[in-house]
């Protein structure tokens, strides 16, 4: 009978070795993934959108996307509280969420979603993957 019990836990945990904690937190929430590449045409073309850095301040000054907006996935919760109010017509504008790997994106786009944001996606593999695909970064606060 242990056995039993004992393999769909086993069958769970490889499932998230193989897929990756985030990659599988962000099926289960169903959030639309960017690609790098995608994400910085969207913004060469002049798209209004939101991206949003959610990495500590230190991590947004070493590196992050021109334009981005920098608030640490920490302080989402008093930051949503004071702009939700004032969400009105934006609730649909497109907001990408950035994060080093993609953990703190998940977690930032689920209280996004949360609050009624309707147009989230996430930057696939986050500053890393932009970096990797040789796009610009700009550095400081």
């Amino acid at each position: 009978m242990m056995d039993s019990m004992l393999t769909p836990v086993l069958l769970i945990a490889a499932v998230v070795v193989v897929m990756g904690v985030p990659v599988l937190r962000a099926r289960l929430a169903n959030l639309p993934h960017v690609a790098p590449a995608a994400l910085q045409e969207r913004l060469a073309q002049g798209e209004d959108m939101l991206v949003l850095d959610v990495r500590t301040p230190e991590e947004f000054a070493g590196g992050h996307i021109q334009g981005a907006v920098n608030v640490p996935v920490d302080r989402m919760p008093e930051t949503l509280a004071g702009l939700k109010a004032g969400f009105g017509e934006h609730r649909n504008e497109p907001v990408v969420v950035v994060c080093q790997r993609g953990p703190r994106a998940v977690r930032a786009a689920a209280m996004l979603k949360g609050a009624g944001l309707t147009n989230v996606a996430l930057l696939s593999g986050g500053m890393n993957a932009w970096s990797a695909a040789g796009l610009a970064v700009r550095t400081g606060a």
